[in-house]
């Protein structure tokens, strides 16, 4: 990979853990305002949680997604696929892959992980897979999947159409 596809890749990747570290965090806040005490102890919790949650949920989120989001980024440069729907899906099974580490046969945990791993999947389409595989302004017509439809039509060619969402 360049330097400009290396940065957009890793600051994709990065914006997409801060997206996961956020919702995780919010939905902690969220139900632990629902079920605690009262003004002050809720203060003190997001106090806490600002300063210790949010960094610690980050980099256990850096760390535990780096090797399967790097496998899913390169698969998706390599093969140039830019459908949301690819990242979003391979966000939400890495974020159930990682829930399962954690909260193993545990369905709701499971259930959450996923959510917030789509959500990170779609910040990554946003910020840098929508443009996967274009090395050089172009569009990358040589990408491996794509040969597989060559000299078809488009609408026969099912896997164009879900992965590429053209």
């Amino acid at each position: 990979m360049s330097g400009d596809i290396l940065s957009r890749v890793a600051s994709g990747w990065i914006r997409a853990c801060m997206a996961v570290t956020a919702a995780l965090d919010v939905l902690v806040l969220f139900s632990v305002s629902l079920f605690g005490g009262g003004p002050v102890e809720l203060f003190g919790f997001i106090v806490i949680m600002v300063v210790f949650g949010l960094p610690l949920t980050m980099v256990l989120t850096c760390l535990l997604s780096g090797i399967p989001s790097a496998i899913v980024i390169w698969l998706g440069e390599w093969l140039a696929i830019r459908s949301v729907l690819f990242y979003a899906g391979a966000g939400a099974a890495i974020g159930t892959l990682i829930g399962a580490v954690i909260f193993p046969m545990t369905l709701p945990p499971l259930v959450i992980f996923a959510a917030a791993g789509c959500l990170g999947g779609v910040v990554y389409w946003f910020a840098a897979g929508w443009s996967a595989g274009n090395q050089h302004g172009d569009d990358p017509t040589d990408a491996p999947l794509r040969r597989l439809c060559s000299g078809t039509s488009p609408r026969s060619c099912a896997v164009r159409r879900v992965l590429w969402g053209r």
